[in-house]
């Protein structure tokens, strides 16, 4: 392709009038939305063994989280994948425990209190 033919190409952008990404809008009249995030977290949840059962991946600034309710899983075999998403995605991704199955603050400070020595003496304990 010469410059003269790619000068004269027709550009796609110019003929779309407005674009949505997330929250931002380009150029003027009409609306078309491209929920980005949305399709990717569709994406990556295929792309994924069902044993790791990821509930929702999130973007948290530059990277992606992901939620489990099976950290065993996520912390061996699940590297494994992320490690191939990862690249052709080019996102950091952090895996964590879903919610659901994570002890309230109460409990955990209450365990963490049970498994420290008696010699130690601990002030507070922040959840974070």
């Amino acid at each position: 392709m010469t410059t003269e033919n790619i000068e004269k190409s027709i550009n796609p952008v110019e003929n779309i009038s407005n674009v949505s990404f997330g929250k931002k809008e380009y150029n003027g009249s009409s609306k078309i939305t491209i929920d980005f995030e949305v399709q990717l977290e569709k994406e990556i949840m295929k792309s994924l063994p069902t044993e790791a059962m990821i509930t929702s991946a999130k973007f948290e600034g530059t990277n992606i989280a992901l939620y489990t309710r099976n950290p065993e899983f996520s912390l061996t075999e699940l590297t494994l994948h992320l490690s191939a998403l990862s690249k052709s995605l080019k996102k950091r991704f952090i895996i964590r425990t879903d919610p659901s199955i994570r002890l309230s603050e109460d409990d955990t400070r209450a365990e963490i209190t049970k498994i420290l020595p008696k010699e130690i003496s601990v002030s507070v304990i922040f959840c974070d």
